[in-house]
């Protein structure tokens, strides 16, 4: 120290000196006694975050919406993320049985935590007290504050029912979009329409530069469909998910769809259709 709140650096011939805030004033660090816990593998929790951070909101107005949605149960933990126009869930196992219990936690926090975590099967402990939430990580612990409201009941909006299925490549479905989307980025809506029939879904999108037309072969279970969306909803699904196949579920041209894995219940993404601008 070279004075009050001065600090002093010195490497080999060099130094550096730089002002300093008084510790008095450095926040509180909150204590956490008593609290509920759940614990599970690393990775595994970083792909949770992974799989719905993308769907989380940036309207002020809907703070509660700002926010991941950690419901634990006994023996999984379930992670939600909404934004009005779709939205994102993940479901993972845990490590041991857990006490039941929620918390929106801001994701601007899980995502940098997230940052911290590494790709193996080490263990990370979340402690949950009234308005706070610590991560362990073994060598570092990491608070924040929760986010305090009432979240959307998610488990309402998923559709029980589908007119149509598709079980399709999604690598070949998430190149076909990106080509298609290029155009699509030109318009404010970012649309992007498929059109669903006789095993392939077509993708295309026009603009004032031209247009696009891709068709995937996919295995279609239904009714044929021409539905139109934002491009870039479907991407961000996509691409949070490394499974070679997906189920892609429609109702009708008003109706979200729904993406799926083929086996299990790990996600689903339920995303909002557009108003299609052009035929």
């Amino acid at each position: 120290m070279t004075g009050p709140n001065r600090m002093k650096i010195g490497y080999g011939e060099s130094e550096g000196i730089f002002s300093c805030f008084n510790a008095d004033e450095f926040p509180e660090i909150s204590k956490v006694s008593d609290p509920q816990t759940f614990s599970m593998v690393k990775k595994e929790f970083k792909d949770l975050i992974g799989k719905v951070a993308f769907s989380v909101s940036t309207d002020d107005d809907r703070p509660v919406f700002k926010g991941i949605l950690l419901e634990i149960e006994e023996y999984s933990v379930n992670a939600v993320a909404i934004d009005g126009s779709r939205l994102a869930f993940c479901s993972k196992a845990l490590e041991n049985k857990s006490a039941l219990m929620s918390a929106i936690v801001p994701a601007r926090s899980l995502l940098e935590i997230a940052k911290l975590l590494e790709d193996n099967e080490d263990i990370i402990t979340v402690k949950r007290q009234k308005n706070v939430i610590v991560l362990d990580l073994g060598h570092t612990k990491i608070t924040s504050r929760l986010i305090e409201g009432d979240f959307i009941n998610y488990k309402q909006i998923f559709p029980n029912n589908a007119n149509t299925k598709v079980r399709i490549n999604k690598g070949q479905f998430e190149a076909a979009l990106e080509r298609a989307g290029l155009l699509a980025k030109l318009d404010k809506n970012n649309e992007v329409k498929f059109d669903i029939k006789e095993n392939a879904v077509r993708v295309y999108s026009n603009s004032q530069l031209g247009n696009v037309s891709e068709t995937v072969t996919a295995a279609v279970d239904g009714k044929d469909i021409t539905i139109a969306f934002n491009a870039g909803y479907i991407s961000d699904a996509l691409n949070a998910v490394k499974d070679e196949y997906v189920n892609v579920s429609f109702i009708e041209e008003i109706s979200p769809c729904v993406i799926s894995p083929i086996k299990g219940e790990e996600y689903r993404y339920l995303i909002l259709p557009v108003r299609p601008s052009y035929n």
